[in-house]
């Protein structure tokens, strides 16, 4: 908790320097996109899965001379992860939220790339204990947390409109329950995703 504390507190720092530096503009820019992730954890034997569904977010920053940089949010709406470790096959519905940094550069030819550095991601459980037949991957009551990072490529033809396509990898290590015994935990083996995220993004400056 303190280590995300003193990271969002120097993100705002580095915002409001980068803000009020010669020339910068405020960056606003609202997106919303469709995620195809792939679930992967080392167990024996292994499991592995898949969960696509719709997400939406924002960046929220500054903008001078073509580079961009500032804190990032995004939540993806309600997706069914089917995950099977050779034995047991699991449909779980899931949320996830994510919190980062990014920095980017505006090209001058219609494109923009950037990277984001997700310091916050957690995966929450929508079904209730013992659904789907009696097994669950992760019920209502279980929180995952982990960090990750996401690397991205917009398209800028059209006026006021990004059209993007971001690489993204997560890794989940920590699990809190909150049953009738609470309790958090390490996860081990770390659970691993990756996920390819196509958005439309709505970049304005100020």
């Amino acid at each position: 908790m303190v280590n995300k504390v003193r990271t969002t507190l120097l993100l705002t720092l580095f915002t409001l320097v980068f803000s009020t530096a010669s020339q910068a503009s405020l960056l606003i820019e609202p997106f919303l996109g469709y995620s195809m992730m792939d679930v992967d954890q080392a167990t024996t034997p292994a499991r592995k899965g898949e969960a696509n569904g719709l997400g939406y977010g924002a960046r929220l920053g500054a903008q001078f001379m073509g580079l961009m940089g500032g804190f990032q949010y995004d939540s993806a709406m309600s997706a069914e992860l089917e995950a099977t470790n050779g034995l047991v096959t699991t449909k779980d519905d899931l949320k996830r939220t994510h919190m980062g940094v990014f920095v980017g550069y505006n090209l001058p030819i219609m494109f923009r790339f950037w990277g984001t550095y997700f310091f916050n991601s957690e995966v929450e459980g929508e079904d209730s204990e013992n659904s789907n037949g009696g097994v669950n991957y992760i019920d209502a009551t279980e929180t995952l947390s982990g960090s990750g990072y996401g690397l991205g490529l917009g398209w800028t033809g059209l006026p006021f409109l990004s059209i993007n396509l971001e690489y993204r990898k997560f890794e989940y290590d920590e699990e809190e329950d909150t049953n009738s015994t609470p309790t958090t935990s390490n996860i081990d083996p770390k659970i691993e995703t990756s996920e390819i995220m196509i958005s439309v993004s709505f970049p304005f400056t100020i």
